[in-house]
């Protein structure tokens, strides 16, 4: 049986700076673990995408789509500031570094959900 997920501790003062330094500065990864990495990103995202049905959503214009590089999105409001931060400001950074990868999910106009 799985167990309860704990609730991500929030970082105040000191801590938050110091991660907030070693965002901006990530440490050296070695070109072969680089691409271990890539590889591992590779096969579970394919697993993931052909997991998701979206059969009635086809036609409706809906596209899940990984967030680019240095993009930048300019609205989005889940009620959640931290949340809408995240997306804003430090999902690229998470990506550059290859700590976490972003995907959008949106329509032609706006972007409706990101995890």
């Amino acid at each position: 049986m799985a167990r309860p997920i704990k609730e991500t501790p929030i970082l105040y003062g000191k801590d938050a700076r110091r991660f907030e330094e070693l965002m901006k500065h990530p440490r050296k990864v070695s070109s072969k673990e680089l691409e271990r990495r890539k590889k591992d990103y590779e096969y579970f995202k394919k697993v993931f995408l052909n997991s998701i049905v979206m059969n009635s959503e086809i036609n409706s214009g809906k596209v899940l789509r990984k967030l680019k590089e240095k993009e930048t999105i300019k609205s989005f409001n889940c009620g959640d500031a931290d949340l809408n931060d995240f997306l804003f400001n430090e999902a690229p950074l998470y990506s550059n570094v290859l700590l976490a990868v972003t995907y959008i999910y949106e329509d032609k106009n706006n972007v409706l959900a990101y995890f």
